[in-house]
């Protein structure tokens, strides 16, 4: 209960911190419902399923959107997903960092899925104000441009490729895995 006191005033609690703990609960179980919020000896526990948490919604839609190959359903995915953000991941969370690297490098993934969808619609002059934004944000993960006479340069085989092909099958890079998959044997330089 002390480490929820903590986090809840920032290390500066009202005087009557665990009774003030305790009206927020109710508060909270009042805008829920009572089965929201369950109570143990080591504190709360939010009750919820995994499609009620926005970035669980976001992972779904973005995987589901990744995998598609028609263009105009990848953006519809891409969208939705991308509408559930409000500024960083886990921004108001303690000690949280890792875990919002992780999420912020999904949410990036996203974005550029969403912006090849919108390539392979015809929107390059929509997606150019984005597109220009994120290079010049993070220009170490723009992707090299392969022939347009190899097999990966279709909008489709664009898109299968990311997330990247290295990943298990369950599980998302990490924010330190590459952003990118191995170019295919066309796209490969001569050595």
């Amino acid at each position: 209960m002390r480490a929820l006191v903590a986090d809840v005033w920032d290390g500066d609690p009202p005087a009557d911190a665990v009774a003030a703990l305790q009206a927020l609960v109710a508060r909270l179980r009042r805008a829920l419902g009572q089965a929201a919020v369950g109570s143990g000896e080591s504190g709360y526990a939010l009750a919820a399923d995994r499609e009620d948490i926005d970035l669980y919604r976001f992972e779904r839609l973005a995987r589901a959107a990744a995998e598609t190959t028609d263009p105009a359903e990848a953006a519809a995915l891409y969208d939705e997903g991308l509408a559930l953000w409000r500024g960083p991941a886990l921004a108001s969370l303690p000690d949280g960092a890792a875990e919002s690297a992780r999420w912020e490098a999904l949410r990036s993934q996203a974005r550029r899925g969403r912006l090849a969808a919108a390539l392979d619609l015809g929107q390059a002059e929509s997606a150019l104000p984005e597109l220009t934004a994120l290079c010049a944000a993070a220009p170490w993960t723009s992707r090299s441009t392969p022939s347009a006479s190899a097999p990966c340069a279709t909008p489709a085989a664009r898109r299968r490729r990311w997330p990247p092909t290295t990943r298990s099958a369950g599980s998302w890079p990490a924010a330190s895995a590459p952003t990118r998959a191995p170019p295919c044997a066309p796209c490969t330089p001569p050595s």
